[in-house]
């Protein structure tokens, strides 16, 4: 639901029953727009040349993203903040590329992310 910027609750009566309830914002398909949506990996994606700068600079916000899925998109947003303006290119490329992985939601690729500083 946080992923899609929308609610979710519960209303509970004893010996009445629960209601459970969500909202989701609506959305236009007709303006969304695709371009430069990449959906492959290619083998460059997969393995960055980290340095061992790149790796140090990058250990400590692998850890704090490591405690979220990939549905907490605010949050994992909230930590790359701290290396967006990194002067690695090698870390740049990292960031973009989580950045694009929150667009398709995908826990698989978002580990993947995490575990490539660390090879």
């Amino acid at each position: 639901m946080e992923a899609h910027r929308g609610e979710i609750g519960l209303i509970s009566n004893v010996g009445k029953g629960a209601t459970f309830w969500f909202t989701l914002h609506a959305g236009n398909a007709e303006n969304i727009s695709m371009q430069g949506f990449v959906t492959s990996n290619t083998e460059e994606d997969k393995h960055i040349a980290f340095t061992k700068n790149d790796r140090a600079e990058l250990a400590p916000i692998i850890t704090r993203l490591r405690a979220f899925t990939i549905y907490e998109t605010d949050d994992i947003e909230e930590i790359l903040r701290d290396v967006m303006d990194s002067q690695s290119k090698n870390i740049q490329k990292w960031v973009t590329l989580v950045k694009k992985n929150l667009i398709t939601l995908n826990q698989s690729r978002f580990i993947e992310l995490l575990s490539i500083c660390e090879e």
